[in-house]
């Protein structure tokens, strides 16, 4: 997106009659230490929500119910970063990897959304580098007694200092752990009867939030 407004139209979308959906658009901007954007999302003229783009690539997320096998998918954003002097003369906005409609039970599970950065260690490894959210989607009722296990290194400010990660759960308190350097194997039962779960992380020191 060079501007504030973009397009996107999806047709032959099957399964219809299914159940919900999700629009699932991948992107980011590469704008550190400034105001991030607000996205607002209209499907097929109806609004389904908004939500704040994060510096890096994450994922969002928006529930949706459709009527008909086609969407026109616009994309609003409440602001823009200022021409670059000597460079991209364009006003520049979100970039966006991935506009894509996929069923709520077609989604793999979990999702790391955003606030996050892959590590080289195993295929769970993430860098923690904003306040992290995680998806997990289609939880049986079995599911809530299982651990969510997951491995993530603190952001480079905090290497020699003790913190702790608090997590929420459908944005109720649910963990805490007081940890200090390197990367960390978390792991901790849902205790959730829900098919859907959001999990909410951020990292406190003493004196501060990160």
């Amino acid at each position: 997106m060079d501007e504030k407004n973009a397009v996107a139209e999806i047709s032959e979308i099957k399964n219809i009659d299914n159940g919900i959906f999700y629009l699932v658009i991948v992107g980011g901007h590469p704008f550190l230490n400034t105001r991030n954007p607000i996205l607002s999302v209209r499907v097929n003229g109806k609004y389904i929500g908004e939500s704040e783009i994060l510096p890096r690539t994450n994922v969002y997320l928006f529930p949706l119910k459709l009527s008909k096998p086609y969407a026109k998918i616009e994309l609003l954003l409440d602001r823009v970063f200022e021409k670059e002097k000597g460079g991209d003369p364009r006003e520049l906005g979100m970039m966006v990897d991935l506009v894509s409609i996929v069923l709520e039970k077609d989604l793999s599970s979990p999702i790391f959304t955003k606030g996050w950065l892959p590590l080289k260690i195993t295929e769970e490894s993430l860098l923690l580098v904003e306040k992290g959210e995680i998806m997990l989607f289609n939880l049986k009722k079995e599911d809530g007694k299982k651990f969510v296990v997951f491995f993530f290194e603190p952001p480079s400010e905090l290497k020699d200092v003790s913190y702790t990660l608090f997590i929420k759960l459908n944005d109720r308190p649910h963990k805490k752990f007081r940890l200090k350097n390197g990367i960390r194997r978390i792991s901790f039962p849902l205790k959730t009867c829900k098919n859907i779960a959001k999990l909410s992380l951020y990292l406190k020191t003493e004196d501060k939030i990160i």
